[in-house]
């Protein structure tokens, strides 16, 4: 059969079509090619690869029977499948899901708030010691007192420094 575009694959395969698009980015599709088609950049597989992908992936009685075929590591399937119940495969993506969370996400956290704790108290002591020494300077040397305020002058006072009010000009004035 000659190739398709991924829309094409995906309707045949039963698949959405952003799951042919990702098993291509990943190069899982190995004979997916970029065409030009009327003045567009295309991509275009083999159906009968991607239905090979897709029996991989999908469960191997249906979803009502709850039986799935768990694949070796190499990809290829098992000769004996795998009686195992969504439940557990559930389960299983969710202990994957949590375990990765904990190292790219929780741990570098931890990490990052065990160091700035430790910061944080030898900032404490710093202070600490800056805070005795301010009081130890202090005690020693008084602080200057202000010089006092002048005097005010009787021949200057608020009447004779008042501005005078500006003049009120005309439009045309200005």
């Amino acid at each position: 059969m000659d190739k398709v575009t991924i829309i094409e694959a995906a309707r045949l395969a039963d698949l959405h079509p952003n799951t042919v698009r990702n098993w291509r980015k990943s190069g899982k599709l190995k004979t997916a090619e970029k065409v030009l088609d009327n003045n567009v950049d295309t991509w275009v597989v083999d159906p009968q690869e991607v239905n090979q992908l897709a029996n991989h992936v999908r469960p191997t009685n249906g979803v009502n029977n709850r039986s799935y075929t768990v694949n070796a590591p190499d990809g290829q399937p098992n000769p004996e499948p795998v009686q195992q119940s969504p439940a557990a495969a559930i389960t299983q993506a969710q202990e994957q899901t949590i375990a990765f969370m904990r190292e790219s996400v929780v741990r570098p956290l931890v990490e990052s708030n065990e160091r700035l704790v430790a910061e944080n108290g030898s900032l404490r002591e710093e202070v600490g010691t800056l805070k005795e020494r301010l009081r130890t300077l202090e005690a020693a040397q008084p602080l200057p007192q202000p010089p006092p305020a002048p005097e005010v002058s009787p021949v200057l006072s608020s009447e004779t420094l008042r501005p005078e009010p500006p003049k009120k000009r005309r439009w045309w004035q200005f």
